[in-house]
């Protein structure tokens, strides 16, 4: 008797209940998960950390930022031996009224191309350094990004919950991840119980120094897998796939997509030549090609005066995993 999807689904979640929990339960701290790699060459990295944060120069001096010192655990909970952790983040104080703004609720459908999303308080607050050590300081890998901090208050005990997420693009490594080119995907939070009632009470609780546990995933292809004679660059195209690349659409609109202007300050300098060439009828677009396993490529919106002059887009190819 065959057993059904649903059944076949609850055994598979037991299996990794039980992997996870001996993994959970080994001597050896786990960091690494190679079922989450991307092709032959990645390696991802998924751990925690312990921290301790203290702000510099709290306001009203200049050039307040956050420091922070701690080891890398991984998600069971367990330290890794020989790590240590050195961070970053600047504190603007004109920014802070920003902390506490969110985003507005987002339109369906969510895997077209979206609207202009530039006022939905997700701004950078300033640029995070991350620096991760193993083995003593003998491999090391540093991150730099934007990040975003964002504050919950009050929670319904009077307390408070803050969060900062980065997204850190490699800068460096040492040693085993000497050359090593990847990004990172980082969030930390902290607890404040109770929350201070005034903003010179925050700065002082800020100064005392809090713990902050977080969370990173860093995908990353090593030094050594990398071809280092090879540009580091795309090649400029041949005539001939100049000529083929000048009639295809772009995935995405730019930032020009849309009615022309209508104001003569607004109106381009030169006018383009009218064309009197005889345009082709518009064809339906085609579907949306497969970029991987339960997923599809996002179709760009149309402008909203779509030209019968524009060419035709090009579908996808699908990705090759």
């Amino acid at each position: 008797m065959a057993s059904s999807p649903s059944a076949s689904a609850n055994v598979i979640q037991a299996l990794d209940g039980i992997r996870d929990a001996i993994q959970g339960a080994a001597a050896k701290p786990q960091y690494l998960f190679p079922r989450i790699e991307t092709g032959p060459f990645e390696e991802v990295l998924g751990f925690s950390t312990r921290e301790k944060i203290v702000l510099v120069n709290p306001p009203p001096a200049s050039g307040s930022y956050f420091s922070s010192t701690g080891v890398i655990v991984d998600v069971w909970g367990k330290e890794v031996s020989g790590t240590r952790v050195s961070t970053s983040f600047p504190l603007d104080p004109t920014k802070l009224a920003t902390l506490f703004e969110w985003p507005p609720p987002q339109d369906e459908p969510y895997n077209k191309v979206p609207p202009d999303v530039v006022e939905t308080n997700t701004a950078p607050a300033g640029y995070s350094r991350q620096a991760y050590f193993w083995n003593n300081d003998q491999d090391s890998i540093v991150t730099v990004g934007p990040a975003v901090p964002k504050i919950v208050t009050p929670l319904v005990n009077g307390s408070g919950q803050f969060w900062v997420a980065a997204v850190g693009v490699i800068s460096q490594g040492t040693g085993k991840y000497k050359g090593v080119r990847g990004e990172q995907a980082y969030v930390g939070s902290a607890y404040f119980d109770p929350w201070p009632p005034t903003l010179e009470e925050l700065f002082e609780v800020l100064a005392a120094g809090f713990t902050v546990h977080s969370a990173s995933w860093i995908k990353l292809v090593l030094g050594k897998a990398q071809d280092q004679a090879a540009p580091k660059s795309l090649k400029a195209a041949s005539p001939e796939k100049k000529s083929k690349l000048a009639g295809a659409a772009p995935e995405y609109p730019t930032a020009s997509a849309g009615p022309a202007p209508t104001s003569p300050e607004a109106a381009p300098a030169v006018a383009p030549e009218p064309s009197t060439a005889t345009v082709a009828p518009a064809t339906a677009s085609p579907e949306p090609a497969p970029t991987g396993e339960g997923e599809t490529a996002a179709t760009p919106l149309p402008a909203e005066t779509p030209s019968p002059q524009e060419p035709k887009k090009s579908p996808q190819e699908p990705k090759k995993g």
